[in-house]
């Protein structure tokens, strides 16, 4: 019996279902389809990234210069009503000369500071409503800028400036409250998009679906409607919600 050979790349964009099935493929009484499940929550929880940068003539004396700046900005976050638990102080990190010392060395200006150390602060704030978010992440980069190593921002922000804030990397980071749940409705979502593939590829070639034979999720997955948004600064505008996508390679057996 010779097997039939199908590869049917299928790229559809909907601004309704935002679907992007990327392909199905038939040999034999098997058909294998991947596709991108996507889901998305409410942003519930906020986390706050303040990076807290110290300068010193030694290593040891920028390390300790790092601490006390770090002391200030938790102390701050404390004046501006962050509790303790809200708050996590990650370890200093010490490194060589500063970029500004590098660069008076350069122009013949002396030295300066030769070493340079930093520490990141994490501020989590959770099931905070989302009109309240730009003020109280607006107090949260204000506090962080008592060190002096950041620019103060205003207590008060605008949604847009915060949203500026969102991009890949950027100092506000959203997280889903219940990931797993949100991870269970994009696994459920790819499924759902690889059995209407599925089902339409069979049909191409006068064939009837019998049932799943297997699931793999594909570590690294392409995502075009990912990608699209880090071209573009990857930024939210509110409401903010928290997006989850999961690349499934689905394979299916058919009759014969």
């Amino acid at each position: 019996m010779k097997h039939l050979w199908l590869v049917v790349l299928v790229v559809v964009v909907s601004a309704v279902s935002a679907q992007m099935p990327l392909g199905g493929a038939t040999a034999g009484n098997q058909i294998s389809v991947m596709v991108v499940g996507r889901a998305e929550a409410p942003a519930e929880v906020v986390k706050v990234h303040l990076s807290i940068r110290s300068q010193g003539d030694t290593a040891e004396v920028a390390a300790m210069q790092n601490q006390d700046d770090v002391a200030k900005v938790v102390a701050e976050l404390a004046k501006a009503g962050i509790g303790k638990e809200a708050i996590e102080a990650g370890p200093t990190v010490v490194g060589g000369a500063s970029f500004e010392a590098m660069m008076k060395a350069a122009a013949g200006k002396g030295g300066g500071p030769q070493y340079s150390a930093s520490a990141e602060v994490v501020v989590t704030l959770k099931d905070v409503p989302q009109a309240e978010l730009p003020t109280r992440v607006g107090r949260i980069m204000d506090a962080g800028s008592v060190a002096g190593t950041q620019m103060p921002v205003g207590p008060q922000i605008q949604a847009a400036v915060m949203s500026a804030m969102t991009g890949a990397g950027g100092p506000v980071r959203f997280e889903a409250k219940d990931p797993e749940a949100l991870e269970r409705a994009a696994m459920a979502d790819g499924l759902k998009r690889a059995q209407t593939v599925a089902e339409q590829t069979a049909k191409m070639t006068g064939k009837k679906l019998v049932g799943m034979e297997g699931v793999t999720v594909l570590a690294g997955g392409f995502d075009w409607f990912q990608a699209l948004g880090r071209m573009f600064g990857g930024r939210q505008a509110p409401p903010w919600k928290v997006q989850k996508t999961i690349t499934l390679l689905v394979s299916y057996s058919y009759e014969k």
